[in-house]
């Protein structure tokens, strides 16, 4: 084990881990040898020789933070809330040590929340207080439908293997990897699972929507920005058939009041990658990429969390 002393900086949380997560994470990550966490700025100015590790959210202000940091020998920057649109690109690739984010904490999340709601789409069970001899159950059919996902990341793979393992039938758009090629007069439903980055803002614009029928059930749990929300509003207007579920919006906090004029829309507020146990999840993978960081040699840590290193996903210039 490395003897030198490392500051844990955790300088923000999220806002759905629970009020005490703090006081948890620093209970569990001050049990390995040679570690201090903190969450001041001003605390760590005080300990500056020593090595530190920032832990980040997707609410961090990376680009102020980052400059306020230059000083200070930077050895791991841990982002385990997977989304990472608020860290540049230009810094991830001037960084000189590892970005470690944590795809798989929500992917799964992410991917069984598009499910529930696909499944919500096809019709409520209706539910009985007696018995009801009618044996009414409206709701589609599965065989009629043909599902447009958008991305193929590690959530889109997840999608699609359902979606096959069901035999269902579906189109996929990921203008990145040159999946461009849609047939939209049968689309039925729109499952957006890309990433945030300049091939997919605005992705579904008035352009996209026109193309669409009138009757179609659009659900995003991944950007707000990958849909020009302008473009969705004049669309559901003009679409009083259609369903949306959207968890992610253009800007956060949303006014939900602006979609109250359609009768299907089904509103939530940036959950779709929290679940019951998320805070022990986040701080497993801290606490096992700290050890590692510490006890691997750095081109076997580099090897291990190779999917997971953010300057690996930077491809033909661009962040995905």
């Amino acid at each position: 084990m490395n003897a030198k002393q490392h500051l844990i900086f955790r300088p923000d949380v999220s806002q759905y881990q629970v009020s005490n997560f703090r006081e948890i994470e620093k209970t569990h990550i001050e049990e390995i040898p040679n570690v201090k966490y903190m969450t001041a700025f001003e605390e760590l100015e005080q300990n500056s020789s020593s090595e530190v590790v920032v832990i980040s959210t997707s609410q961090t202000p990376v680009k102020e933070l980052s400059e306020k940091l230059k000083a200070f020998n930077i050895k791991l920057w841990i982002h385990p809330n997977s989304g990472y649109d608020n860290l540049p690109q230009s810094f991830v690739e001037q960084a000189n040590f590892p970005i470690v984010v944590g795809n798989t904490i929500r992917a799964n999340a992410v991917y069984l929340y598009s499910v529930q709601c696909l499944l919500d789409s096809m019709g409520p069970i209706p539910f009985y207080q007696q018995w009801e001899p009618t044996r009414q159950f409206e709701r589609k059919s599965f065989r009629k439908e043909n599902i447009l996902v958008i991305g193929r990341g590690h959530i889109g793979q997840k999608m699609t293997s359902f979606l096959e393992n069901s035999e269902l039938e579906y189109q996929l758009l990921d203008p990145f990897l040159g999946e461009t090629t849609i047939n939209y007069s049968k689309v039925t439903t729109v499952i957006v699972l890309a990433s945030l980055n300049k091939t997919s803002h605005h992705l579904l614009n008035k352009e996209f929507f026109n193309k669409l029928n009138k009757s179609v059930t659009i659900i995003n749990p991944a950007r707000g920005k990958i849909i020009d929300e302008q473009a969705l509003i004049e669309y559901l207007k003009s679409s009083p058939d259609s369903k949306v579920y959207l968890d992610v919006f253009e800007k956060e906090p949303c006014d939900f009041s602006k979609f109250s004029f359609h009768k299907n829309i089904h509103l939530s507020s940036h959950i779709a990658g929290v679940y019951e146990d998320i805070d022990q999840v986040i701080i497993e993978h801290e606490l096992n990429t700290i050890k590692d960081f510490f006890e691997l040699e750095e081109d076997k840590f580099k090897k291990k969390y190779e999917r997971l290193l953010l300057k690996n996903k930077i491809i033909n210039d661009i962040l995905i």
